[in-house]
């Protein structure tokens, strides 16, 4: 999973992911690209996997793991950001 983000005085105005993994990757994926969207980098960093799956019930068990990976790749997405902005 990727996501790739357009942020701008520290407001994340544009989010997109790309996934090759299964549907309920892709919904998590969906779901934390939805909710970021708009909001400040700190509000963003404030998702948590717990979040995601108390907004997604019909998650089977065997797939929380989608929600983990959906939230660790959005902070690494931003962790990177910070490191592109703190080198220019």
């Amino acid at each position: 999973m990727e996501f790739y983000l357009v942020i701008k005085d520290d407001v994340i105005e544009t989010a997109r992911y790309h996934t090759d993994g299964c549907q309920y990757t892709h919904l998590c994926g969906m779901a934390v690209a939805q909710a970021v969207q708009g909001s400040s980098i700190k509000e963003a960093l404030a998702i948590s996997p717990a979040m995601l799956l108390d907004g997604i019930p019909a998650l089977p068990p065997e797939h929380r793991h989608c929600a983990i990976l959906a939230v660790s790749t959005l902070y690494r997405a931003i962790g990177d950001y910070w490191v592109t902005w703190a080198r220019s």
